[in-house]
């Protein structure tokens, strides 16, 4: 979606814009027909980045920004 960061946090999601009918058409068929193989690259890849990137990741790093901001 390009609407949720997911261009930037998620670059092996397939993008759709969700107000545009093409747009949405084109991303579920390209899902569609994609080869097997790079669909589990890509599975791969995004959830090893949201696993390594979660909440706890974020939340340390807001917590160390905000705390370098207090200085």
């Amino acid at each position: 979606m390009h609407f949720a960061g997911a261009s930037v946090e998620l670059p092996y999601a397939i993008l759709t814009n969700p107000y545009d009918r093409k747009s949405m058409k084109d991303a579920l068929l390209k899902s569609l027909v994609m080869e097997p193989g790079e669909a589990q690259v890509r599975a791969r890849r995004l959830y090893e980045h949201i696993e390594h990137y979660d909440i706890h990741y974020w939340g340390k790093d807001f917590v160390k920004e905000l705390e370098k901001s207090g200085r």
